[in-house]
């Protein structure tokens, strides 16, 4: 297993464990295996900043796999559904992953899918 994937997977197998409110918000078909539901519960801005400041620190944590990865010679297996998770989660909280998961269908559209604190 290359090492973004083993990065990536253990914060997509944790994230909804921890914030399970912000995440049934962002991306609930991932968790739940179910169609999307909206969820009504308010993300206080605590709740926001801390989950941002972790997704900061996934970022560096990726990088620096993706950097072993190309040293060396390992080959891109991330699973889509767990990179489209770590994209909603980054997007929801104003967290550009574009520089370890390019984007194909990239809407250049900065504010769409994130959150606000209330």
């Amino acid at each position: 297993m290359c090492a973004v994937s083993a990065v990536g997977q253990y914060f997509a197998n944790t994230i909804t464990y921890r914030y399970p409110g912000i995440v049934d918000q962002v991306y609930p078909s991932i968790a739940t295996g179910f169609p999307y539901v909206a969820v009504q519960n308010p993300v206080t801005q605590e709740q926001f900043e801390q989950l941002r400041q972790e997704v900061l620190e996934l970022k560096q944590l990726l990088l620096a796999a993706k950097a072993f990865d190309e040293k060396t010679g390992q080959h891109e297996c991330s699973q889509e559904e767990k990179v489209e998770l770590l994209r909603q989660v980054a997007t929801m909280v104003g967290v550009d992953l574009k520089d370890i998961f390019p984007d194909d269908n990239d809407q250049s559209n900065d504010d769409q899918g994130r959150i606000h604190p209330v």
